[in-house]
C-alpha cells in the first residue's frame, strides 16, 4: 500500500557553511516536507511524521544554485530501509541567498626572476584575459587584483604554460577564495624569450653655425640602447643612425638643446627597445678667436731646390694668424709653427714665395703669407 505523510520538519545542517562565507539567506521553501511511502500495509498503517527524519546539508550547497538537496529516512525501530520505498514530494530546500555579487576582473601578469644571460622577456599573452568571480559581497570587495605569477629565472626558450590565478587585496595579501565561484582558476600564459643586444646610437646634424662661431662640444643623454628580438633580427642591427634633420644647427650662436628625440621611431620593426629611448642632445657653441704667432726663418723648409742654385730666405720673423676656439688656441705656441715654400722654377733674383702652412690642433690658418726668397748661383 502507499501512504502520504506530511509535516516532516527538515533539519538544516552545517548552515555555517554559508554564513561563514559572508552570505545571508532566507528559506523560501522546504522547511517542512511530505513523503509518499510504499510498503506492506502492516508496516505503514501506523507511520506518522514523527517516524521520519529529514535533513538538508548546507555544506554541499552551491551559492549559485539556490537550493539544497533533502534526504529523508524512517526512524521507526521495527522498520528497515528495505521495507519501504520513500519518495519526497519536494526534494530540495529552496533558498534566497543574499549579499551575493558577481564581478569580472582583468588578469594581470607578474613575471619574476631573470632570464638567462643575454636574454629578456617579450610581450606576454594570456588566455582568457579576465575572470568572473561570484560570491559574498564582502569577500569580493576585498579583491583588488587578479594575478598570474610566473618565474622566468634562467629561461632561454619561449614559455607556454598553465598558471593558477592568485587573488590579492590592496595590501598585497592573498585573499582566500574557497567560498567563491570562479569562471576560471587558471589561465594559459605564453612568454616569448628574446635575444638582447646593446647597440650604439649615432647622431648627425644639418646646417652650419653662425659665422664666427664653432661647435665646441656635443653630447647626448643616450649613447646606446638595448634592443631585443629573435636572434636573426638582432644580429641584423649594429647601430641606430638618426637622420640629420632632427638636429638643425643652422645659424645658431648659443648653446642649444634638442629635446624629445624618440629613438624608437628609427629602430627596425623586427626588434624592440628595452631601455630608455627618448634622448636629448646638447650642443655647446663658442665664438672663434684669432691669435698671431711668430714663424722664425729657420722653421721654414724650402722644397724642390735646384742644385745649380743657392737659396736664402729673407731676414726677420713672420707673423701668422690662427683661428679657433679659445681652448684650442691656448694650446698653440710659437715653437709649433712650421711652414714650407716651393722654390721649384725660381730663377736668379729675389722672389716673394707663398708660405704653405698647415692647420694645427683644430685651429685654422687665417690669410695667406709670403716670404722673400733670394736665388743666386
Amino acid at each position: 500500500d502507499s501512504k502520504l505523510i506530511t509535516g516532516i520538519p527538515v533539519d538544516m545542517l552545517n548552515r555555517e557553511t554559508l554564513t561563514g562565507l559572508g552570505y545571508t539567506y532566507e528559506v523560501l521553501e522546504g522547511s517542512m516536507v511530505s513523503v509518499t511511502v510504499t510498503g506492506p500495509t502492516s508496516k505503514i498503517d501506523e507511520l506518522t511524521s514523527s517516524d521520519f527524519y529529514a535533513s538538508a546539508d548546507f555544506s554541499t550547497v552551491n551559492p549559485l544554485s539556490d537550493f539544497v538537496d533533502i534526504e529523508v529516512r524512517c526512524t521507526k525501530a521495527n522498520i528497515s530501509k528495505d521495507d519501504l520505498d520513500i519518495v519526497l514530494r519536494n526534494p530540495t530546500v529552496r533558498l534566497n541567498i543574499e549579499n551575493r555579487e558577481s564581478k569580472t576582473m582583468d588578469v594581470s601578469v607578474n613575471l619574476t626572476g631573470t632570464p638567462a644571460e643575454g636574454f629578456t622577456t617579450g610581450n606576454y599573452d594570456i588566455s582568457p584575459m579576465s575572470v568572473k568571480i561570484t560570491g559574498a559581497e564582502s569577500t569580493i570587495a576585498e579583491i583588488a587584483s587578479v594575478v598570474a605569477e610566473y618565474d622566468v629565472e634562467g629561461a632561454s626558450m619561449d614559455i607556454s604554460d598553465t598558471v593558477t590565478l592568485r587573488f590579492y587585496d590592496e595590501n598585497g595579501e592573498q585573499v582566500n577564495t574557497s567560498g567563491l565561484i570562479l569562471s576560471r582558476s587558471e589561465v594559459r600564459l605564453k612568454v616569448p624569450i628574446l635575444v638582447k643586444k646593446q647597440v650604439p646610437v649615432n647622431y648627425a646634424y644639418t646646417g652650419t653655425v653662425k659665422d664666427g662661431y664653432k661647435i665646441s662640444e656635443i653630447h647626448s643623454t643616450i649613447n646606446s640602447i638595448i634592443i631585443a628580438g629573435t636572434a636573426d633580427a638582432v644580429a641584423a642591427v649594429n647601430s641606430i643612425d638618426l637622420p640629420a634633420e632632427l638636429i638643425d644647427i643652422g645659424d645658431i650662436s648659443t648653446d642649444t638643446t634638442y629635446s624629445n628625440i624618440r629613438i624608437t621611431h628609427y629602430v627596425p620593426a623586427t626588434v624592440k627597445i628595452i631601455s630608455d629611448a627618448v634622448a636629448e642632445v646638447f650642443i655647446k657653441v663658442e665664438p672663434l678667436i684669432q691669435k698671431s704667432f711668430v714663424i722664425l726663418p729657420e722653421n721654414v723648409t724650402m722644397e724642390n731646390m735646384n742644385d745649380m742654385f743657392r737659396y736664402s730666405l729673407g731676414k726677420g720673423t713672420i707673423l701668422v694668424s690662427y683661428e679657433g676656439l679659445q681652448a684650442d688656441i691656448e694650446k698653440l705656441a710659437n715653437t709649433d709653427m712650421r711652414a714650407a715654400v716651393d722654390v721649384s722654377g725660381l730663377g736668379v733674383g729675389t722672389h716673394m714665395v707663398l708660405l704653405r702652412l698647415e692647420n694645427i690642433g683644430n685651429c685654422t690658418v687665417e690669410g695667406e703669407y709670403t716670404i722673400p726668397v733670394t736665388v743666386s748661383r
